[in-house]
């Protein structure tokens, strides 16, 4: 009894409220402004695709453009400096990216960079540039 007596005052209140209860909004349902911003997002994300996407400067040149300008190796740590066309110099370590063709720094020695492009492997010796290497020979482990 008790619920129907605070129903009857609500019942009461709605032609005050707006009108009939055929012209709610249903709570549910998606808004415009909803269905607005998801359009303006969409747009938004494919002008973003078509800008052109941030290259590292390590990236931009191909590898033989990059000279070793000297290394730093201790116990904990090898690192190597490389010398861009620019004349921008960078330190770079195991794993970093080096030229445009997706190379990575598999070793840094006393004398010379290692790096892999795909399958082809390339040195930087110090004071000069990247040169490819000859594949080695499977059995013997002597460069062809």
């Amino acid at each position: 009894m008790k619920q129907a007596s605070l129903l009857l005052p609500l019942l009461l209140l709605l032609p005050l409220m707006g009108g009939a209860t055929e012209e709610l909004r249903n709570p549910f349902a998606e808004s415009a402004t909803v269905a607005g911003m998801e359009e303006e997002r969409a747009g938004l994300n494919q002008e973003a695709d078509k800008q052109p996407r941030y290259t590292p400067p390590l990236e931009r040149e191909s590898l033989n453009s990059y000279q070793l300008l000297g290394v730093v190796l201790s116990k904990k740590i090898s690192l190597g400096v490389v010398q861009t066309q620019t004349g921008h110099q960078h330190l770079v370590r195991v794993g970093d990216r080096l030229g445009s063709a997706g190379g990575v720094i598999q070793a840094v020695s006393e004398a010379h960079l290692r790096v892999m492009e795909g399958d082809q492997e390339h040195w930087l010796p110090v004071g000069a540039f990247a040169r490819p290497i000859a594949p080695t020979d499977g059995a013997s482990g002597q460069r062809q």
